[in-house]
């Protein structure tokens, strides 16, 4: 257990980070103020652009560039219109302009789009230039499928998505000789060198001399006689003791849900606390029956790990918002923010899952069934936060599926999302867990339909009557995402499917041509 004696750290109001090649140094700054309102209004670089203000077209996707924790370089896509300035402290910050290369030309990135005519209006072109940018950064040659998850969070109005997708393909290709010097994959192609001005090991080392090692505050006065503070601890000693000073705090993990709140209403966050930094909040720990997870690991840093024991809930991450939503999302935030169609919130009660939760020296152990007792209310008391979830390993004869049901396929939120899980012994249903969001305020479980199914045979007529059952388990009620009677006919059918995708083979459930007959 950590020790979480409270002490008075070394404290510090400015925000540190590296733009342009330089170390920028901003005390006391609005800690309201988005990282896309600094770039255009002050930092003068208006190639980033604004478009929804809610990070779900990408045209204000820039790179975030750090060291993770074996030191090596790695570059981000975030969408720099929901996130506060502070967010990006300790880290380096690119953007279009950045991309000019060590001799002048544009990068192979922008090259290759001029190349493919893959720009139009031009308004999109720099968010999805960054996208791929932090691709080709990776050193990897991905495929087509890999490319279009990249770009999943860029909305082009104009050129349609071929001759994008044709220019990063090109750019890609296995064929084209390129060269690895350091972190920073380089095409040798034609007027370009593809190296940066600010290279890797430049960017080593202004990132390790911007390295915090104790707390960020930062206090603005308003207008109205307030005082809007910006903390950021960076071990749960420090948010401890935090907790303990400030009262009804807003804690910030990601901030891909409450970021535009907290910019755009700024005269209701006065104490924001930013726990992205505290380092035992992040992480996995992998053990013989579970995995745990820190409350502030990432969707992306969550995901390979879940989607080696649970594909279904894998494919259900993907499916969580674009790349660069998943860059900054956190599983305890998502977890935190009560949603009544949370994709996390129902793969995991399904699972069975627990959750550690904090306050001071103190910890307990509740499911994250548990978590929530209504709409928009959950069990913490004041000062206590979520620090790490816990699920299961799957167990011999055990099955997961989950669904997501959505009017587009990415970046959307759900309309019913459902998740199931089950343990057949002989083919009877030893044990079973149907979860739903979407059909009442908040995540739960089908109790009804749940009895129903256990100690039956795994059999099409035992299905049909557990279905059945989901009337008395909900009444789901109609919103601009669905009407109560078709939420409630995708429940019945998502069991029916769960079903026929446990006893037939993949190809047989799947639509390979349409045929419309003519009479």
């Amino acid at each position: 257990m950590p020790n979480l004696t409270s002490f008075n750290s070394p404290e510090d109001s400015a925000i540190r980070f590296v733009l342009g090649g330089e170390i920028k140094t901003l005390p006391n700054i609005d800690p309201s103020m988005t990282i896309l309102r600094y770039l255009r209004e002050i930092g003068n670089r208006t190639g980033t652009k604004e478009a929804c203000g809610e990070g779900g077209c990408g045209a204000c996707t820039v790179v975030l560039a750090d060291l993770d924790n074996d030191g090596q370089l790695r570059y981000r896509t975030i969408n720099s219109c929901l996130h506060p300035l502070p967010q990006v402290d300790g880290q380096a910050l690119l953007t279009v302009e950045d991309l000019k290369t060590i001799d002048g030309h544009l990068h192979p990135v922008q090259q290759a789009l001029v190349e493919a005519h893959a720009s139009q209006c031009g308004y999109c072109t720099p968010g999805i230039v960054m996208s791929l940018f932090a691709l080709y950064q990776s050193g990897d040659h991905p495929d087509r499928e890999a490319i279009v998850n990249a770009l999943t969070g860029n909305l082009c109005r104009c050129t349609g998505y071929r001759p994008i997708i044709d220019a990063a393909l090109c750019l890609f290709e296995s064929d084209r000789p390129t060269v690895v010097e350091g972190n920073q994959r380089m095409n040798q192609s034609p007027g370009s060198s593809g190296r940066l001005v600010t290279d890797d090991s430049i960017l080593r080392k202004l990132l390790d001399s911007i390295k915090r090692s104790h707390r960020l505050s930062i206090q603005e006065s308003t207008s109205t006689g307030k005082t809007n503070r910006y903390l950021l601890p960076v071990n749960l000693a420090e948010l401890s003791d935090m907790l303990g000073q400030y009262e009804n705090p807003v804690l910030l993990a990601g901030g891909t849900d409450i970021g535009p709140l907290v910019s755009q209403k700024p005269q209701n966050n006065e104490t924001i606390i930013f726990i992205g930094k505290v380092k035992e909040l992040r992480g996995m720990v992998l053990s013989d029956s579970s995995i745990t997870i820190g409350a502030a690991t990432t969707l992306t840093e969550v995901y390979p790990v879940i989607a080696r024991y649970y594909p279904a809930f894998g494919e259900l991450l993907l499916r969580f918002g674009s790349p660069a939503v998943r860059n900054l999302a956190t599983i305890g935030g998502n977890i935190a923010g009560r949603s009544p169609v949370s994709d996390t919130a129902t793969a995991l009660i399904a699972l069975d899952s627990t959750m550690a939760v904090r306050v001071g020296s103190t910890q307990r152990t509740l499911s994250v069934e548990a978590f929530q007792i209504g709409a928009k209310h959950d069990v913490l008391a004041p000062g206590e936060f979520i620090e790490s979830i816990s699920l299961p390993l799957p167990k011999e004869g055990s099955m997961f599926s989950a669904y997501k049901i959505t009017k587009r396929h990415d970046c959307d939120i759900a309309a019913i999302a459902a998740a199931f899980s089950m343990e057949l012994k002989d083919n009877r249903i030893h044990q079973v867990r149907v979860c739903y969001g979407g059909m009442s305020p908040y995540v739960k479980r089908a109790t009804h339909c749940e009895r129903a199914l256990t100690g039956m045979p795994w059999t099409p007529d035992t299905i049909e009557t557990a279905g059945q059952l989901l009337e008395k388990d909900f009444e789901p009620t109609t919103d601009r995402r669905a009407s109560s009677g078709y939420r409630m006919l995708v429940a019945k059918n998502l069991l029916q499917r769960w079903y026929f995708e446990s006893t037939l083979p993949p190809e047989s459930l799947q639509v390979r041509a349409y045929q419309k007959t003519y009479e």
